[in-house]
């Protein structure tokens, strides 16, 4: 907070994020939302169904909350073998292990195009963290017309609908002491929550169909070129 003194003006991704800094910033802020740069394609076949998260905790536990996923699948799809959870994080990331072999961990690092593919594999996301500042791989994936599981608070809020997506229900606890030093709420998702939400979008094929269809025309407003004019307008009042 002390190097913000430096600066007369603040540039922020999310209205929340505006509301944060207003608690210690004296100068202005300005709101530009950020983008993303994947290209809508059609559903893939609606069995088996997949999901997918993408989060990077940098090895720092409870950090994206993603050690519960797992066994909230298995719990949400106990018999089921037509669907299955891609985990994708990053190879500085803290290992995981399940016994449910549906469950795909991944730490390999991706080229574009195999990230983009990826994606493109999946029909749903499920992001339980409750503290980001935007959430670009929600956002690729509504451009791609991919709806996820979320909590619709902070970034997520700024792109998402109960139209486009599936908005967990939340209650704001103290954030976690190895990340934010317990300084502070951040939300969480309830295990019933999350399992209903990924029954619901495994099972109703023509909501997920509209929801797909709603996350990618919702993304219009977030693509580099919309990005780059915001960023200018800025930039020029304060010229």
């Amino acid at each position: 907070l002390r190097d913000l003194k430096r600066f007369s003006t603040l540039i922020v991704p999310s209205e929340h994020n505006r509301k944060l800094f207003k608690r210690y910033f004296r100068g202005s802020i300005e709101l530009c939302s950020l983008f993303c740069d994947t290209a809508f394609q059609h559903l893939p076949p609606a069995r088996p169904f997949n999901f997918i998260c993408v989060a990077r905790d940098d090895n720092i536990n409870n950090r994206k909350d993603t050690d519960r996923l797992p066994a909230l699948f298995t719990k949400a799809f106990p018999t089921q073998q037509d669907v299955s959870l891609t985990i994708k994080m990053s190879p500085s990331c803290k290992k995981r292990w399940t016994y449910d072999k549906r469950v795909n961990l991944l730490y390999a690092d991706q080229t574009k195009a195999k990230y983009d593919a990826m994606l493109a594999a999946h029909h749903c996301g499920v992001f339980l963290s409750g503290a980001e500042a935007w959430n670009l791989p929600a956002c690729e994936l509504a451009a791609m017309g991919r709806p996820s599981i979320l909590i619709p608070l902070n970034g997520p809020a700024m792109f998402t609908t109960p139209s486009t997506s599936w908005h967990l229900p939340y209650s704001l606890v103290s954030s976690p002491k190895a990340v934010y030093k317990a300084v502070g709420k951040i939300g969480r998702a309830s295990d019933s929550g999350i399992i209903q939400a990924m029954q619901e979008a495994y099972s109703d094929q023509l909501l997920l169909a509209e929801k797909a269809i709603a996350s990618a025309r919702a993304s219009h407003e977030f693509t580099e070129a919309r990005f780059a004019q915001r960023m200018r307008d800025i930039m020029t009042r304060y010229a």
